[in-house]
């Protein structure tokens, strides 16, 4: 059962700016749906914030959670009353960090951390076993409606306060946002065989015309062994057969490593977006080790704990273009976004195992 809610909506003007000479109105129909220290029920699907009735476009939401542990509490958007959400999962009882997405995911650094970090796109100063406060600002179009829903998948009640941002439109919806989640446990990796993650796979039954990648947010643990992870590859490819998130694929390289690198063990693929090791793809390059945590708009990490790459470390990638994101077209066969521990020039040495690897990818579709 949803708790009760008493929405706050006001409208926001926004005045028309100039901008080196040109005039640019800004649309005057943002809308604020608030909602304050209302009950969170144990064990129960709430919907915290929910809107009906035009198009418009989900700028902003921020989400207080206090008494559950966040972690054991799960996010999820639905727009237009869609069998299943677009952001997150359906899944209620039994849900886990494998098939759902934390509120400490969505919104934090995660691992108990209460690191500040703060940009354009996501952001939190708090976060407990009992309590945590966030925000994340991706444009997410609707054409009727949104509904914003936590499930606490715990049996301790508390409260949550939640202000969804967004922008009424005229304009048809071409495309929605989704984020779906995934995570890899206790993931084994031996000095002759590379192991692929597959974080994203769409298939042509989705019946979508293409995908474009928006954002990528990984919660790292490599605790369990040497730092050939550091040099994972990022890697967004068509063709090939189905691959199933969150079941690893593992190969063992050939005698010519780089061209194997780009065929794997499958067929027919064609690889569209291919990074450089991890620290790379989130832009801080060389080594994890030393660093302190950064934000920009474009990647940010926390290292959670000491010790750089054998830490916790949470990392994020957002994408602002289309030909700096990856775009699929799984009407032909499939769309698959994947990660690898070590690439050509540095191959896994020695048997390691990854504790874990789990987060969430953006994209429209």
């Amino acid at each position: 059962m949803s708790a009760a809610i008493t929405s706050n909506t006001s409208n926001i003007a926004v005045n028309s700016l100039a901008v080196s000479g040109a005039q640019f109105n800004q649309n005057n129909t943002m809308q604020c749906i608030a909602n304050k220290d209302q009950a969170l029920p144990a064990n129960s699907l709430t919907t915290v914030a929910s809107f009906s009735g035009a198009s418009g476009i989900l700028k902003r939401v921020w989400l207080a959670l206090n008494g559950p542990n966040p972690t054991s509490c799960f996010f999820r958007i639905t727009f237009d009353g869609a069998a299943a959400p677009q952001f997150g999962t359906s899944q209620t009882s039994g849900a886990t960090t494998s098939n759902a997405i934390g509120c400490d995911v969505a919104f934090t650094a995660g691992f108990g951390q209460a690191s500040y970090w703060a940009n354009a796109q996501c952001g939190s100063n708090t976060l407990t076993s009992t309590a945590m406060g966030g925000y994340f600002a991706y444009d997410m179009p609707f054409s009727n409606s949104f509904t914003i829903q936590v499930y606490n998948n715990t049996s301790t009640a508390g409260a949550f306060w939640c202000q969804a941002l967004y922008q009424l439109t005229s304009l048809s919806v071409p495309y929605y946002f989704y984020a779906k989640p995934y995570a890899y446990t206790n993931t084994t990796i031996t000095a002759t065989t590379f192991v692929e993650c597959p974080l994203l796979s769409i298939s042509s039954a989705s019946n979508i015309n293409g995908v474009i990648l928006k954002t990528v947010k990984c919660l790292i643990n490599g605790s369990g062994g040497g730092g050939s992870w550091v040099e994972g590859k990022f890697r967004g490819y068509t063709g090939g057969s189905g691959m199933t998130v969150g079941t690893p694929q593992s190969f063992t390289p050939g005698a010519n490593l780089t061209a194997s690198w780009y065929t794997l063990n499958n067929t027919g693929v064609t690889t569209i977006f291919s990074s450089s090791g991890t620290e790379d793809f989130f832009l801080n390059s060389y080594s994890f080790t030393g660093l302190t945590t950064y934000n920009s708009q474009a990647s940010g990490v926390v290292l959670n704990t000491a010790g750089g790459v054998s830490g916790d470390i949470t990392a994020y990638r957002n994408f602002f273009d289309n030909f700096d994101g990856c775009i699929g077209a799984p009407a032909s066969t499939q769309f698959v976004f994947t990660w690898t521990d070590g690439d050509q020039n540095t191959p896994p040495s020695g048997s390691q195992t990854l504790s874990s690897n789990s987060g969430y990818v953006g994209y429209y579709a």
